[in-house]
């Protein structure tokens, strides 16, 4: 213990207090450097070496890929398309060890986009099961790039996405902007130009919207001559509806049972569209025209489901992002703040965020309230307790050193900025202010029984250097091995250790050396103020300030 003694006060004395004394002898000097070291925190942030990456939630990962085909894909292209996944994730497994599927199913007419379950013959999937992290030697979203790489889309695939199901955000797209319009054509225009806007980031993929296009529809237009002979496009639609759908004509009844009697064309007249164009439609006055003659003809695809938001129709635009290579909050303000506009302007169209991306803005908003009315109490609470205005600034200062040492921390270890790093900050923010205030209250006594500012200070720092170290040492050892974590909720805990353990080793130096030269140039610039305002007011008042 006296090695140890010994040991730790030569430490002090030789090296920590001297570098105390030169930054209270270049003040301003040690105030810009730390400024220096917030910039270069700040500039990871905004150069996203150090990106946001909120993750609010956590399901066990699976690896799915869905398809949406268009209606001229037959029933064999179909079948030979869900073949195609397969000889491919088959060969994407063999590749990797063929340790990480446990089996796979493939689904005929259904197939899950955004969230949502879509059911009908154009939609097939398949659902991989996928190997816990302890039994597999690739990560999810790793294979799932190998085996895109591998598939061949052909153009009768409209929609396709193959991604990770569960895991970070419960498996949920990670960016969702929703468009809003008067009409579906604009709509959809729109949602297609932002889907490849989207598309041109690198790191984005399955990018897919809810509006999706249905079979060919055949759509017919009066023409002047059916509009002269009394037509409308309801009466001819209903002459139409009822010879395709066919008409009721007839309710029959036996004992319990009820039967309606319809009559339709004949299939072979139904399925043979080439005989629309002589449809025989019946004017009022009795007579019979070929539809030809009253209506134009042409196709155009329709839209299968139409979808409002704030009661104006909308569509949803999502996209995944591969956090290695890009960050989701970063594109999703770059497009917003820059190339959106244009979109909107040209499809009269408004947008809002949705999904993961509404998510992010609302838990960032609060946060950012949450800390502002935190630094308020803060300052309130130091202001009662030490009879200033100044000092609480002085002992608050070291807050941003701890932001700062945080953000060095995750891009040292490589970890993104999330939710559990921000709350872990509220946490790490009371533990500097507590070692600050330790400082300051050794400092406020020697003041009060008359020493120099100066002098006052190279004691109070070198009294407490002690404490300040030890509780930060003790903190920081009980963390740490939280940073090493590697299971797969390691997501949640090692931000929150990253986060305090470097934030606190960082401001815990930046105390003990920077508030004392804050604190001496706030009364150096305190008592240069009352000097001026006395003589332009030729006031003279008894010195009551600290002795410097």
């Amino acid at each position: 213990r006296r090695r140890f003694e010994s040991a730790f006060d030569k430490v002090r004395r030789q090296r920590f207090m001297p570098l105390v004394a030169s930054a209270l002898a270049h003040p301003r000097t040690t105030l810009l450097t730390t400024a220096a070291a917030m910039l270069v925190a700040v500039s990871l942030v905004v150069s996203q070496h150090v990106g946001f990456n909120l993750i609010t939630g956590f399901d066990f990962e699976a690896v799915e890929a869905n398809v949406a085909f268009s209606g001229s894909a037959g029933e064999q292209d179909r079948r030979a398309f869900m073949q195609h996944l397969q000889d491919t994730l088959e060969q994407t497994h063999l590749e990797n060890g063929a340790d990480n599927i446990l089996g796979w199913t493939a689904k005929y007419n259904r197939a899950d986009f955004d969230n949502e379950r879509h059911e009908g013959e154009q939609y097939a999937a398949l659902d991989v099961q996928y190997a816990f992290e302890e039994d597999r030697s690739i990560a999810p979203k790793d294979f799932t790039g190998q085996w895109r790489q591998k598939i061949q889309r052909p153009p009768y695939v409209e929609q396709l996405t193959v991604n990770v199901s569960g895991g970070a955000n419960n498996g949920e797209a990670d960016i969702t902007l929703v468009l809003r319009g008067n009409t579906l054509p604009e709509l959809k225009a729109g949602a297609e130009d932002l889907r490849n806007l989207l598309a041109s980031y690198p790191g984005v993929a399955n990018v897919t919207d809810n509006l999706p296009y249905g079979r060919e529809q055949i759509i017919f237009e009066m023409t002047a001559r059916g509009r002269a002979l009394g037509l409308t496009a309801e009466g001819i639609g209903a002459q139409l509806r009822a010879a395709y759908s066919g008409a009721r004509v007839q309710i029959f009844n036996e004992q319990d049972s009820e039967l309606e009697v319809r009559v339709m064309l004949p299939d072979a007249e139904r399925d043979n569209l080439g005989a629309l164009q002589q449809f025989p439609i019946r004017t009022g006055s009795g007579a019979f025209v070929p539809l030809g003659s009253v209506a134009v003809l042409f196709n155009r695809r329709g839209i299968d489901v139409v979808r409002h938001s704030d009661t104006q129709l909308a569509v949803a635009v999502s996209a995944d992002v591969d956090e290695d290579v890009n960050n989701a909050i970063a594109v999703v303000n770059d497009i917003t703040a820059q190339r959106l506009q244009p979109i909107l302007d040209r499809h009269n169209l408004t947008f809002s965020l949705g999904g993961q991306s509404e998510q992010d803005k609302l838990m960032l908003d609060t946060l950012a309230l949450g800390g502002v009315l935190t630094l308020i109490l803060i300052y309130l609470i130091l202001a009662w307790v030490f009879s200033s205005y100044l000092w609480p600034l002085a002992i608050m200062m070291a807050i941003p050193f701890g932001f700062t040492g945080a953000i060095f921390g995750h891009w040292v270890t490589g970890w993104d900025l999330g939710a559990m790093s921000l709350l872990a900050f509220f946490s790490l923010t009371g533990v500097v202010v507590n070692d600050s205030i330790v400082l300051i209250s050794f400092l406020r006594r020697h003041v009060d029984n008359g020493k120099p500012l100066r002098e006052a200070l190279l004691e109070a720092t070198a009294a407490r250097f002690r404490a300040v170290i030890l509780t930060s040492l003790t903190t920081v050892a009980g963390l740490l091995p939280l940073m090493f974590e590697a299971s797969t909720l390691a997501m949640y805990m090692v931000p929150i250790a990253v986060t305090i353990c470097f934030g606190l080793t960082f401001a815990t130096g930046l105390v003990l050396v920077v508030i004392p030269a804050l604190i001496l140039l706030l009364e150096q610039a305190k008592q240069q103020l009352t000097q001026t305002v006395n003589r332009l007011t030729g006031k003279t008042h008894e010195d009551q300030s600290i002795q410097i």
